[in-house]
């Protein structure tokens, strides 16, 4: 509570349990083996995780600003979902659903 790391920030027009939430430090997988969420911030840029390649390429295509790290993961721990984008505070701000 005193560190602020419990701050959940409203969402509004959608469910999605990740939305407002802080992205934990605990390793993601990636097929180069497990990787610490926390070193891919470095840039103080947004960062999008994601599990699909066109995800990755569509950020890098249109994004407006150089600081955004795309990382493709061979999972997230939510259903249904294909990518969620973490503000540089680490808070998340959008997410893709799995079609």
């Amino acid at each position: 509570m005193v560190s602020g790391l419990g701050i959940r920030y409203p969402t509004y027009g959608t469910s999605h349990p990740a939305l407002g939430s802080r992205l934990t430090d605990e390793d993601v997988a990636t097929e180069d083996g497990p990787l610490r969420p926390s070193t891919l911030f470095r840039d103080g840029g947004f960062v999008l995780l994601t599990t699909t390649p066109a995800h990755v390429e569509a950020a890098r295509a249109h994004a407006r600003s150089p600081r955004l790290t795309t990382q493709l993961v061979t999972s997230l721990p939510w259903p249904a979902t294909e990518a969620v984008l973490y503000r540089p505070d680490g808070y998340a701000c959008w997410t893709a659903p799995t079609w």
